[in-house]
């Protein structure tokens, strides 16, 4: 028996509910990973602290030749892949899977940035909802923080605790086959990946069993049009190349202060570094918007529209600042200062897309904006009314004083009905966490499909 039918049978056999698929919480992770049953080759292990303190563990689970690493977690707000990779050690360390930990040995990175966790914990714990994410959700945007695109480029970049632990984790495994970083969209058309590798013949393989994986569990591939922004090029539906370090230093030509804060992201680390055959960097949606997946073509001139979209873009930004301005005079607290920095940031990280959008005018000329671009345009007026309702909220949070108290109680307000209008002009459906986990342990076992070197022997079973 091959492995993909071993692994399809594995795979067909995990059928948990939806309540057992909990967030989970850093300070529970090892006592989850600890209660885990022997298997060979397994070990769980502590790889270095993030900026708080927190630990960053490791788990270890096969005897195989061949390896795969796979890193979830890297990103604050988007906690499914430590579920998906709990999930899958236990299935691996289970009789189910001791027969495939014996031709592969698989690593895991379970929660790279337990601090982001911890600021996430708001509404993870709470029901999943839309409007919960939206409220409660954080992730710093400062592009010089970001723990996935983290790898320093030279010594002037001091690399953050949690990607040291990644660096120093990875490489003390021998040569990698196979490497997976597992990421959530939140709100989207569908499924995106980002494929790197070094056989053309690898890459249409992942193309052809993810995308095929996806149809099973009833995911849309999401049919994105990036117009190759910062080098990425569409391999097939919801299939793209990613954003390279040089790709995105030829983007940011000449604007020295962006240049400074690139550095090299863990799969683009793991290719040219660690020599991985191949790479997938998957992206779920854990709301799912068929609108923002409508490919037709529309009569209006993709130029235009982008002109549009700027003339827009910078309406919204002026409104935000003249309302972040009014609020200067409150004070910074420990609840609102992460959000101060937050929306200081935001207001560069706009400006700056402006600017990249109207010098990309010119590439735009002979072609036609997507119903998906156009629908998307027409909803960002209710989108900005309940992000900038939002803004205030979070730019009063532990400020004292009758004023801010009655300001604070203003913008929730104003964030509930503007949020609620926006809604009511949204089609929209949730992923249940079952079918993204589902997907996730596919991803993750797709490289064994592809890239098994070892021959199995003709009595090779699933079960002993």
């Amino acid at each position: 028996m091959c492995v993909k039918v071993a692994i399809s049978g594995l795979l067909e056999k995990y059928k948990p509910s939806e309540e057992e698929l909990a967030y989970i919480h850093p300070d529970r992770l090892a006592e989850l990973l600890y209660s885990i049953q022997h298997a060979p080759g397994l070990c769980v292990r502590e790889i270095g602290k993030s900026l708080a303190g927190r630990p960053i563990y490791a788990v270890d689970v096969g005897v195989g030749k061949q390896h795969v690493v796979c890193v979830a977690g890297a990103h604050a707000d988007e906690p499914i892949g430590t579920v998906t990779v709990l999930e899958l050690i236990r299935l691996l360390a289970s009789d189910l899977g001791k027969k495939i930990i014996n031709y592969w040995s698989f690593h895991f990175i379970p929660q790279l940035d337990p601090d982001g966790a911890i600021l996430n914990w708001h509404w993870m714990k709470r029901s999943f909802t839309f409007k919960n994410l939206s409220f409660f959700s954080y992730r710093s945007n400062d592009p010089a923080k970001d723990i996935e695109h983290g790898i320093p480029l030279s010594n002037k970049q001091v690399p953050f605790p949690e990607v040291q632990a990644f660096i120093d984790y990875t490489n003390s495994i021998s040569k990698i086959d196979y490497y997976v970083t597992l990421h959530t969209t939140h709100v989207g058309g569908g499924a995106t990946f980002l494929l790197c590798s070094k056989k053309k013949s690898t890459e249409s393989a992942l193309v052809k069993m993810l995308g095929e994986k996806c149809l099973q569990q009833r995911l849309p591939l999401w049919d994105l049009d990036l117009h190759e922004h910062h080098g990425i090029k569409r391999l097939a539906p919801g299939f793209h190349t990613p954003p390279l370090v040089q790709d995105l230093q030829d983007a940011f030509s000449g604007q020295n202060d962006i240049l400074q804060k690139i550095r090299m992201t863990t799969y683009q680390y793991a290719t040219d570094v660690l020599g991985v055959q191949a790479a997938v960097i998957a992206e779920l949606p854990s709301i799912l918007i068929p609108e923002m997946n409508n490919t037709e073509e529309t009569c209006i001139s993709l130029k235009d529209f982008k002109l549009e979209y700027i003339r827009r873009s910078k309406k919204i930004l002026k409104n935000m600042e003249q309302e972040w301005g009014a609020l200067a005079c409150f004070s910074c607290t420990r609840s609102n200062e992460k959000w101060i920095q937050y929306y200081s940031m935001l207001f560069k990280i706009e400006s700056k897309k402006i600017i990249v959008s109207e010098l990309n005018l010119h590439r735009f000329s002979d072609q036609r904006a997507r119903e998906a671009e156009v629908h998307e345009l027409a909803l960002d007026h209710d989108e900005s009314e309940y992000k900038i309702a939002l803004m205030g909220f979070r730019r009063l949070l532990g400020v004292n004083g009758h004023t801010a108290n009655q300001l604070r109680l203003q913008y929730r307000k104003q964030f509930e009905n503007a949020f609620q209008l926006y809604e009511n002009r949204r089609s929209y459906s949730i992923v249940s966490r079952l079918t993204q986990v589902q997907i996730q342990m596919e991803i993750i076992l797709a490289g064994t499909h592809l890239l098994t070197k070892t021959e199995y022997p003709s009595n090779f079973e699933l079960m002993s």
